[in-house]
């Protein structure tokens, strides 16, 4: 072969080569783009993120076995805004049943608070636990509990960690406007998709 001929054979290698890498690093943009459509702050699990397999204006049953007093409160104006701010409708329970929200002593080293799924089934949640860390939340004013409810509860409902300050997910205290498109997103039709 000649010289010249090895130069186009090499040239042709090369544009072939990158279109493939442009066509294969296209399909992954595209792809996760796919997956992130949902929302940006959800728990990775299919198009939806984790979720609830319920939609429209979802009835979840939250059942609180936090102290009597001000923790109680707190938990239940977090579970009242969450309510009124958002899609879902929550209604309190007298038994462990869909969202069980309760204080547990996780120690000076433990989380200020923790949500956990039980009650999975793929990205379906069935079950969740909304925990505060009794260690620190009974030196906590009101508003910082209610604020540790919230961010618990808005990990209950399958949304993850925010980047806005004023939100209950973030630093903040409220469920916001990035926390109420996200709700409606996740649950505002039917899908078939997971």
């Amino acid at each position: 072969m000649q010289e010249s001929d090895q130069n186009a054979v090499n040239k042709y290698k090369l544009t072939n080569n990158t279109f493939r890498f442009s066509t294969a690093l296209g399909l992954l943009i595209a792809n996760l783009m796919l997956f992130t459509t949902a929302s940006a702050h959800d728990w990775p699990c299919g198009v939806r993120g984790l979720h609830w397999d319920r939609w429209g204006t979802p009835d979840i049953y939250v059942y609180r076995t936090t102290p009597a007093g001000d923790n109680s409160t707190q938990a239940q104006n977090a579970i009242a805004e969450w309510t009124a701010d958002t899609v879902l409708d929550l209604f309190n329970a007298s038994s462990h049943t869909d969202v069980s929200v309760y204080d547990f002593n996780y120690g000076s080293g433990g989380p200020g608070g923790q949500t956990t799924w039980p009650g999975q089934s793929g990205c379906h949640i069935t079950h969740a636990h909304a925990t505060a860390n009794s260690y620190y939340v009974n030196g906590y004013t009101s508003l910082q509990k209610r604020a540790l409810y919230c961010h618990e509860l808005g990990h209950a409902w399958g949304l993850d960690h925010m980047g806005s300050i004023d939100e209950c997910l973030a630093a903040g205290t409220y469920v916001n406007s990035h926390s109420i498109t996200d709700m409606d997103t996740k649950y505002s039709s039917s899908h078939t998709t997971h």
